[in-house]
């Protein structure tokens, strides 16, 4: 269920976190924070698009496959074609060598084919032979809605009616202004024309 999900991520979480973090953990899970993030990999990955039949997929500069025995033969003259272009909140395997072939790997976390290619593109991510990025991805999502936190919608109305206004008084006050603005032009001081200024 999603709530042993959610306990089962407080758990491991509670590992690496203080009880600070976990609360703040619980704070941004329940306002749902990460969500227009995921809905964004999910959206992506609709894009790419993904291989029929597949739960998890990578992807290894603009070629497919959803076989790990597969990624050694796509990696070979992966450099020879154009690098994915990479999100600010994408998640990046930690590693010091950025400039090798991006492994872009679509799964839902917990999954058995995550698992499988998790641990053959870590492997290689702590030799510095790939970047590996991992984008949430799921097969079936639900088909609800999903509510968030924060975002609304602003309506403005601009007023139309019509109103009344006076000409000749505008006109004077107008005048008055243009000779004052002269005279304070003509002022100068030191070679400074503060009215210009």
């Amino acid at each position: 269920t999603e709530y042993s999900y959610y306990n089962l991520i407080l758990k491991k979480a509670g590992q690496f976190l203080s009880n600070f973090q976990i609360n703040l953990l619980k704070f941004a899970l329940s306002i749902r924070a990460y969500s227009p993030t995921v809905q964004m990999f999910q959206q992506i990955a609709a894009d790419e698009p993904p291989p029929e039949g597949c739960s998890a997929f990578v992807v290894i500069h603009e070629k497919h496959t959803c076989k790990p025995n597969e990624i050694k033969k796509l990696l070979k003259k992966a450099n020879k074609r154009p690098r994915p272009y990479l999100f600010k909140g994408d998640h990046k395997y930690p590693t010091l060598k950025e400039d090798g072939p991006i492994v872009v790997l679509y799964a839902e976390m917990g999954t058995r084919d995550f698992v499988k290619f998790h641990k053959i593109l870590s492997e290689k991510a702590q030799k510095e032979e790939i970047v590996y990025v991992l984008r949430h991805y799921i097969q079936k999502p639900h088909s609800r809605k999903m509510y968030l936190s924060g975002y609304g919608v602003e309506l403005a109305i601009k007023s139309t009616e019509y109103k009344a206004v006076d000409d000749t008084q505008v006109k004077v006050t107008n005048e008055t202004k243009k000779e004052e603005d002269d005279e304070e032009e003509e002022s100068d001081v030191q070679g400074f024309l503060f009215g210009k200024l």
